[in-house]
Order: structure tokens, then sequence, then C-alpha cells
């Protein structure tokens, strides 16, 4: 699930390959496409929704019209996708994850190539952190500015120019089992979700079950830690409240303050799993929450 580039209008993308435009607020499908193909994962870029199957298909899609403007027919061992709203390229992991593949998006032709260890420790990055063996769970910021990679636990950051990278920064070893890359839709905070919590950062204590929260530009030392028995997804919002949510275990939706304290649960979703949450940008103080079953429109102040 992700907004449009004005923010009017959402995209959903099933595993079974069927995209949604949808009008929120009017509960409406605006317009609907089968890909008929099994989806591993989407990402909307400046050329369009991109969308990533197992047959190793890139599709472009019009983001406007939902139709089909190219397909990149083989990409061998694509097992995750990157790319942002004003990007018109898309960085595919390959090989395993030791590979990453750059797509020029108006060609639809590879651009550049990159091997994990051709990238030395940078400059800067904390005591204990390792140089980079793999580029999994491939995310790039909203604003496009940074792409984050997750190797050995550990979060990885990426400047971005252009088609070209530049390895910016390593943190330490902190995810048993990392399942996803959360950037807040403001570009400032990145956090390596868990289900069984992050380990501790030295000096920087964390509860069991805890999920660090840093600033994309330094991933040395966290901003905070969100405790809530057991989070699986962050997002941090950008009007004045600046507040974070997630789920935990035994509550589908849930408020923390910027101390990481929890603070509120929404009994509305009882018995549900948000699976993903986002701000709505043109109206303050409303969220979309995703589960297997809705969409569900809430105002949280």
């Amino acid at each position: 699930m992700m907004w449009d580039k004005d923010s009017l209008y959402l995209y959903v993308v099933n595993e079974l390959g069927l995209v949604r435009k949808i009008d929120p607020f009017r509960n409406k499908v605006e317009l609907q496409l089968d890909l008929q193909a099994t989806v591993d994962w989407s990402v909307l870029s400046g050329e369009g929704l991109l969308v990533l199957t197992k047959d190793n298909r890139l599709w472009i899609v019009d983001d406007r019209t939902l139709m089909v403007r190219q397909v990149i027919e083989s990409i061998p061992g694509a097992r995750g996708i990157a790319s942002a709203r004003n990007s018109f390229y898309a960085f595919v992991a390959t090989g395993g994850g030791k590979t990453l593949e750059v797509y020029d998006l108006v060609d639809a032709e590879k651009s550049q190539t990159y091997q994990a260890t051709e990238f030395a420790l940078p400059e800067g990055s904390p005591s204990g952190a390792s140089p980079l063996k793999r580029f999994d769970l491939v995310t790039m910021s909203y604003d496009g500015r940074f792409l984050f990679c997750e190797s050995d636990g550990a979060l990885h950051r990426f400047r971005v120019g252009d088609d070209e990278l530049t390895y910016d920064q390593a943190g330490v070893s902190i995810s048993r089992s990392p399942e996803r890359i959360q950037i807040s839709e403001d570009s400032l905070y990145v956090s390596l979700v868990d289900k069984k919590g992050n380990r501790e950062h030295p000096g920087s204590p964390i509860k069991p079950f805890g999920i660090y929260v840093y600033n994309v530009d330094d991933l040395s030392t966290p901003e905070m830690a969100a405790d809530g028995g057991q989070p699986t997804g962050f997002l941090v919002r950008e009007d004045a409240s600046k507040s974070i949510f997630g789920t935990v275990k035994n509550a589908p939706l849930v408020q923390f303050d910027l101390e990481g304290t929890l603070v509120r649960e929404f009994p509305e979703l009882e018995g549900e799993l948000a699976s993903q949450i986002l701000i709505y940008p043109l109206k303050p103080g409303f969220l979309v929450v995703l589960t297997d079953t809705k969409t569900y429109v809430m105002k949280q102040l």
C-alpha cells in the first residue's frame, strides 16, 4: 500500500497480482489491473508503479491509468526492489542479495551493477560495525536521498545520486530476524523491524521486543526505542504530535510517544492485525491502516 504522488489515491497491490487504485475517503476503487502473476514486491517510482513478480519480471505501470507501460522480462534471482516518487531508477537485489542491479526506468535497461564485496567499511561507522555483505531488504527513503539495506542484522546507508551510490555508513548488528526496513513518510527516521525485537545497541538500553528508531543521517546512535511488547512496524507522523504508530502482540494498532512509551491502543481494530500503516498527508490526524481483510481510515487525534 502506498500513496500516489499527490496523496489523493492509494495503490494496493496484493500477492496474486491484483493492483487497485483506491480513493480511501470515498471507499471507492477507481481503477484495477490484474497482472495474473504472483507479486514479490511493489514500490512507486518517478516512472510509475513498479511491480516485481516471482517470474523475475519487473512491470512498469502508469500510476494514473494503471496501464502497463513496459515490462523488463527477466531479472534472474531478483529478491527486492527500491525506488522513490522522484527517482527514475529501480534498484534490484539479485544473486542471493550479493549483487545490486540498477535499471534506468525510462529506457527499461540495466545501467549499473554493484557487488557488495566492492564496498569498504565507510569512515564514521560506529565501533563494532561490519562491512556490507548483502543487499537485503533494499528500501529507499521517500525523498530519494538514501538507499538502505540490511546485512548481518545491521542497517547500511547509501547516498543516491542518479544511478550512482555512495556507501555512507554501516550500523551495528541489532536484528535477530529482520523483516523489513521502515522509513517514516517524512524521510527523517528509519527502523529495522524484527518481531523478536532488536538486540541492544551499545550504550542505548532497550527492553525485550523493543525496536530502535534512528535518524536517517546517523546510524551510530538511536534516537529512541519503542517498547510495546512485540512491535512489528513503525511510522513517524509528520504533524506536530510526532507520534509513532505500530502493532504489538494482541493489539493491532498502537500509538507511542517519542520516549518510546505505549500511550494508546485502538479497540476499533480488535480482532484484526495491521500489516501496514500510513499517515494521510492531506488530512492531519488521519491514518490509513491496511489489515488482512480491509483498509481502514482512522482519525487518531
